[in-house]
Protein backbone atom coordinates (compact mmCIF):
# COMPACT_ATOMS: atom_id res chain seq x y z
CA UNK A 1 0.00 0.00 0.00
CA UNK A 2 0.50 3.35 -0.36
CA UNK A 3 1.04 4.28 3.31
CA UNK A 4 3.60 1.46 3.76
CA UNK A 5 5.63 2.56 1.18
CA UNK A 6 5.87 5.76 2.65
CA UNK A 7 6.78 4.36 6.42
CA UNK A 8 9.23 2.30 4.40
CA UNK A 9 11.10 5.35 3.07
CA UNK A 10 10.99 7.52 6.19
CA UNK A 11 11.89 4.55 8.69
CA UNK A 12 14.21 2.72 6.15
CA UNK A 13 15.27 3.94 3.12
CA UNK A 14 15.99 7.95 4.11
CA UNK A 15 17.89 6.91 7.42
CA UNK A 16 20.01 4.43 4.98
CA UNK A 17 20.82 7.24 3.00
CA UNK A 18 21.96 9.04 5.98
CA UNK A 19 24.15 6.26 6.85
CA UNK A 20 25.67 5.49 3.45
CA UNK A 21 26.55 9.21 3.65
CA UNK A 22 27.76 9.50 6.82
CA UNK A 23 30.19 6.52 6.21
CA UNK A 24 31.42 8.25 3.00
CA UNK A 25 32.24 11.28 4.83
CA UNK A 26 34.52 8.87 6.70
CA UNK A 27 36.59 7.85 3.74
CA UNK A 28 39.79 9.37 3.04
CA UNK A 29 41.91 6.80 1.12
CA UNK A 30 42.32 6.06 -2.17
CA UNK A 31 40.79 2.83 -3.49
CA UNK A 32 41.97 0.54 -6.44
CA UNK A 33 39.19 -1.64 -7.50
CA UNK A 34 40.42 -4.61 -9.64
CA UNK A 35 39.06 -4.77 -13.26
CA UNK A 36 37.64 -8.62 -11.76
CA UNK A 37 35.93 -6.54 -9.27
CA UNK A 38 34.37 -4.22 -11.72
CA UNK A 39 33.70 -5.74 -15.08
CA UNK A 40 36.14 -2.88 -16.51
CA UNK A 41 39.02 -3.25 -18.82
CA UNK A 42 41.43 -1.64 -16.76
CA UNK A 43 41.35 -1.02 -13.03
CA UNK A 44 39.45 1.90 -11.55
CA UNK A 45 40.92 4.59 -8.50
CA UNK A 46 38.15 5.85 -6.37
CA UNK A 47 39.55 8.73 -4.11
CA UNK A 48 38.30 11.07 -1.88
CA UNK A 49 36.80 13.52 -4.99
CA UNK A 50 35.34 10.16 -6.32
CA UNK A 51 33.69 9.83 -3.02
CA UNK A 52 32.49 13.06 -2.72
CA UNK A 53 30.43 13.50 -5.90
CA UNK A 54 29.26 10.20 -4.20
CA UNK A 55 27.68 11.49 -1.22
CA UNK A 56 26.41 14.80 -3.37
CA UNK A 57 24.68 11.57 -5.47
CA UNK A 58 23.02 10.11 -2.02
CA UNK A 59 22.47 13.33 -0.77
CA UNK A 60 20.10 14.59 -4.30
CA UNK A 61 18.51 10.66 -3.77
CA UNK A 62 17.57 11.70 -0.03
CA UNK A 63 16.14 14.79 -0.89
CA UNK A 64 13.85 13.24 -3.84
CA UNK A 65 13.10 10.27 -1.29
CA UNK A 66 11.85 13.13 0.96
CA UNK A 67 10.02 14.75 -0.71
CA UNK A 68 8.63 11.24 -1.80
CA UNK A 69 7.68 10.97 1.98
CA UNK A 70 6.52 14.72 2.96
CA UNK A 71 3.75 15.07 0.20
CA UNK A 72 0.20 13.36 -0.92
CA UNK A 73 0.62 11.61 -4.14
CA UNK A 74 -2.87 9.78 -4.26
CA UNK A 75 -3.68 9.32 -7.51
CA UNK A 76 -5.59 6.56 -9.64
CA UNK A 77 -2.94 6.03 -12.78
CA UNK A 78 -5.34 5.05 -14.67
CA UNK A 79 -7.19 8.27 -14.63
CA UNK A 80 -4.09 9.87 -15.45
CA UNK A 81 -3.98 7.39 -18.03
CA UNK A 82 -6.57 8.43 -19.49
CA UNK A 83 -5.62 12.10 -19.19
CA UNK A 84 -2.75 11.31 -21.06
CA UNK A 85 -4.46 9.73 -23.98
CA UNK A 86 -7.20 12.59 -23.87
CA UNK A 87 -9.72 10.20 -23.13
CA UNK A 88 -11.21 12.35 -20.45
CA UNK A 89 -11.10 16.39 -20.31
CA UNK A 90 -10.81 17.59 -17.15
CA UNK A 91 -9.77 21.04 -15.11
CA UNK A 92 -7.21 21.28 -12.06
CA UNK A 93 -9.96 22.13 -10.22
CA UNK A 94 -11.94 18.46 -11.25
CA UNK A 95 -8.49 16.36 -10.53
CA UNK A 96 -8.22 18.63 -7.07
CA UNK A 97 -12.14 17.76 -5.90
CA UNK A 98 -11.62 13.80 -7.02
CA UNK A 99 -8.19 13.67 -5.15
CA UNK A 100 -8.65 16.51 -2.48
CA UNK A 101 -5.62 15.63 -1.05
CA UNK A 102 -3.39 15.14 -4.54
CA UNK A 103 -0.20 17.36 -3.80
CA UNK A 104 -1.16 18.15 -0.10
CA UNK A 105 1.82 17.96 2.78
CA UNK A 106 2.20 14.89 4.55
CA UNK A 107 4.63 16.03 6.65
CA UNK A 108 6.73 19.10 7.06
CA UNK A 109 9.51 17.74 8.61
CA UNK A 110 10.22 15.90 5.57
CA UNK A 111 9.79 19.14 3.59
CA UNK A 112 12.79 19.95 5.97
CA UNK A 113 15.01 16.99 5.58
CA UNK A 114 14.90 17.51 1.55
CA UNK A 115 15.74 21.16 1.89
CA UNK A 116 18.78 20.11 3.91
CA UNK A 117 19.70 17.04 1.79
CA UNK A 118 20.16 19.23 -1.22
CA UNK A 119 21.99 22.04 0.60
CA UNK A 120 24.15 19.39 1.31
CA UNK A 121 24.20 17.85 -1.91
CA UNK A 122 25.02 21.23 -3.60
CA UNK A 123 27.72 21.95 -0.95
CA UNK A 124 29.29 18.14 -1.27
CA UNK A 125 29.29 18.97 -5.19
CA UNK A 126 31.26 22.31 -5.21
CA UNK A 127 34.04 20.79 -2.97
CA UNK A 128 34.32 17.47 -5.37
CA UNK A 129 34.34 20.07 -8.32
CA UNK A 130 37.78 21.74 -7.46
CA UNK A 131 38.90 17.92 -7.01
CA UNK A 132 37.40 17.36 -10.20
CA UNK A 133 39.72 19.96 -11.87
CA UNK A 134 43.11 19.46 -10.15
CA UNK A 135 45.96 18.68 -12.50
CA UNK A 136 46.14 15.16 -13.62
CA UNK A 137 42.89 14.36 -12.08
CA UNK A 138 41.35 15.80 -15.44
CA UNK A 139 41.07 14.11 -18.60
CA UNK A 140 43.04 15.85 -21.78
CA UNK A 141 43.64 14.82 -25.28
CA UNK A 142 47.14 13.77 -23.33
CA UNK A 143 46.06 12.45 -19.88
CA UNK A 144 43.39 9.61 -19.35
CA UNK A 145 43.08 9.41 -15.87
CA UNK A 146 41.06 6.01 -14.33
CA UNK A 147 39.69 7.56 -11.55
CA UNK A 148 35.51 6.62 -11.14
CA UNK A 149 34.64 10.35 -11.98
CA UNK A 150 36.66 11.91 -14.42
CA UNK A 151 35.68 15.70 -15.44
CA UNK A 152 37.16 16.22 -19.55
CA UNK A 153 38.98 19.30 -19.96
CA UNK A 154 36.37 20.18 -22.06
CA UNK A 155 33.67 20.38 -20.30
CA UNK A 156 35.58 23.17 -17.78
CA UNK A 157 33.73 25.60 -19.28
CA UNK A 158 30.04 23.87 -18.80
CA UNK A 159 30.75 22.57 -15.34
CA UNK A 160 31.74 26.14 -14.30
CA UNK A 161 28.05 27.09 -15.96
CA UNK A 162 26.65 23.79 -13.82
CA UNK A 163 28.29 25.35 -10.40
CA UNK A 164 27.10 28.79 -11.32
CA UNK A 165 23.66 27.65 -11.40
CA UNK A 166 23.77 25.50 -8.30
CA UNK A 167 25.23 28.42 -6.07
CA UNK A 168 22.00 29.93 -7.70
CA UNK A 169 20.02 26.81 -6.67
CA UNK A 170 21.22 27.30 -3.30
CA UNK A 171 20.83 30.88 -2.61
CA UNK A 172 17.11 30.37 -3.63
CA UNK A 173 16.64 27.33 -1.07
CA UNK A 174 16.60 30.30 1.60
CA UNK A 175 16.04 33.09 -0.26
CA UNK A 176 13.50 34.79 -2.79
CA UNK A 177 14.99 34.79 -6.05
CA UNK A 178 14.16 36.73 -9.11
CA UNK A 179 14.68 35.34 -12.65
CA UNK A 180 16.95 37.63 -14.65
CA UNK A 181 17.80 35.60 -17.48
CA UNK A 182 14.56 34.52 -19.20
CA UNK A 183 12.60 36.94 -21.12
CA UNK A 184 9.37 35.38 -20.87
CA UNK A 185 9.55 35.29 -17.47
CA UNK A 186 12.17 38.24 -16.12
CA UNK A 187 11.49 39.83 -12.90
CA UNK A 188 9.47 36.91 -11.56
CA UNK A 189 10.23 35.92 -8.29
CA UNK A 190 10.79 32.12 -6.74
CA UNK A 191 10.19 31.60 -3.18
CA UNK A 192 12.24 27.72 -2.90
CA UNK A 193 11.83 28.81 0.80
CA UNK A 194 7.89 29.03 1.42
CA UNK A 195 7.97 25.54 -0.56
CA UNK A 196 10.41 23.62 2.02
CA UNK A 197 8.18 25.19 4.56
CA UNK A 198 4.89 23.70 3.74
Amino acid sequence: SKKQEIKDLVDSFIPQLESIDAHFAQVSDTVIMETVMTGAEEDVTADATDVKVLRAMVNLLGAFASLQSAYEWDYNIGDLQDLDMEVTETSLEKVRAQHPTLFGVRTVSQLQKAKAFLQSAVNIYKEASAGLRTSGRYATPQNDPDFLFVLDESDFEDETEFVADLNEFYDALSNNYTITDDEEYSGTVISLSAFFNG
